[in-house]
């Protein structure tokens, strides 16, 4: 059964849309929360190689916290990583912001460099091209490339 992953956020409807219409299609969904990763389980990897017939070790947790093994995964669809996280224990209230961040952070590097790693699928939207796209200059020239005319601000 085809196995898609979707990286998003723990309050992303179009996600839960779309995950409903893959079921319904016999595509197995699986909805893997950027923002709750400590939430949800973690990350589990290792650098060691695997032995051979081995299957690669890393693992996450989607959302209804059912282990994931990345390599099992045809496709990802890194669709959202903005917000705020949702993180399980409660912060000091000094430095709570330095705390979160690094959190925050953390978990967010772990989660691509699991992906970069031992994802071996296609990639929707990959996180190179998403960070790529996001830049306002590229978009800019892209867009005056397509023929629209863009004014300055200042």
């Amino acid at each position: 059964m085809l196995q898609i992953g979707v990286v998003t956020r723990h309050d992303d409807f179009h996600a839960y849309v779309v995950q409903q219409l893959l079921e319904e299609q016999g595509i197995k969904c699986l909805l893997l929360f950027a923002d709750s990763l400590s939430w949800v389980g973690g990350i589990s990897w290792s650098s060691s190689w695997p032995a051979e017939g081995d299957r690669a070790g890393g693992v996450l947790y989607d959302a209804e916290g059912r282990e994931v093994v990345v390599a099992d995964l045809d496709v990802v669809w890194w669709r959202r990583l903005t917000g705020e996280p949702r993180i399980p224990v409660n912060l000091p209230k000094k430095d709570k912001g330095v705390v979160r961040g690094l959190v925050v952070n953390d978990c967010q590097a772990a989660l691509l460099g699991l992906l970069l790693t031992d994802f071996q699928g296609t990639w929707i939207s990959s996180p190179e091209a998403t960070r790529y796209a996001s830049n306002k200059q590229v978009q800019l020239r892209v867009a005056q490339r397509a023929g629209l005319r863009c004014h300055e601000l200042w």
